[in-house]
């Protein structure tokens, strides 16, 4: 009785199975063929992905060898394949062509253009911070300093504090801001940087304690200057008066 008991009892799962399929087959049959479809996009997009990536390497490459000193338009090219190509690519072209406009023309507007189209390029942390110091970089070299400051403020990672805070501090001697100044390159040094670099905000520190000394005498002096004028004109006043009298 047992047995017979266990034998309709896995002839009724059986048939509910069976009623299942009959009902659902559709379904399943239409999940499985998404679920292939989406592996075998996924497999063509990597396959595409990658493809990509390597013809853009090669033109990448390629584009460098053209690369003439004496030849400044031979950069275009460069900047062409920086505008069209979205992806590391591309962003690397731009670093290469601001550096070509730098280095060979003295053109700081043409190298912050090529770098600021690169900013749209990439959302990775490293290569925006790399990207907003220079763009920094550049406008201070064009005295906008303003600007600068901005997109100094873009800046996230802690590791380019102290170049961050150099170059505010640069800024800042260059507004007459000394103790701005100061506390820029004091936030510098106390990130640790590189010997060479420490060497540098170091000495620059010392020459905005200088310049900030050398302000507190022109002030001095001024105010010496104004209260000998103000004596002189007191002393203009009572001679005038007695040879009146």
């Amino acid at each position: 009785m047992v047995v017979a008991h266990h034998s309709t009892t896995e002839e009724e799962q059986l048939n509910e199975l069976k009623s299942f399929l009959k009902k659902t087959w559709k379904l399943i049959l239409a999940v499985l063929i998404i679920g292939l479809i989406t592996v075998l996009a996924w497999k063509y997009w990597q396959s595409h992905t990658h493809q990509s990536l390597e013809e853009a390497s090669n033109n990448y490459d390629h584009l460098l060898t053209k690369l003439d000193s004496k030849q400044l338009d031979s950069v275009k090219g460069l900047v062409a394949f920086s505008e069209s190509e979205h992806n590391t690519y591309g962003v690397l072209a731009a670093f290469d062509a601001a550096k070509f406009y730098v280095d060979n023309a003295k053109d700081y507007a043409a190298a912050q253009t090529v770098l600021e189209s690169a900013v749209t390029k990439t959302k990775d942390e490293v290569m925006l911070d790399t990207l907003y110091t220079r763009i920094a970089r550049l406008q201070y070299q064009q005295a906008l300093f303003e600007d600068s400051l901005q997109t100094l403020d873009k800046i996230k990672s802690n590791g380019w504090a102290a170049i961050a805070n150099d170059i505010r501090g640069d800024i800042y001697v260059k507004l007459a801001r000394y103790n701005d100044a100061i506390q820029a390159y004091n936030m510098a040094l106390a990130s640790q940087p590189a010997s060479a670099l420490e060497t540098n905000i170091q000495m620059k520190l010392n020459q905005t304690h200088y310049l900030i000394a050398k302000q507190d005498e022109t002030k001095s002096a001024t105010k010496v200057d104004q209260a000998t004028s103000e004596t002189n004109a007191n002393d203009d006043k009572v001679t005038i008066q007695n040879d009146t009298q």
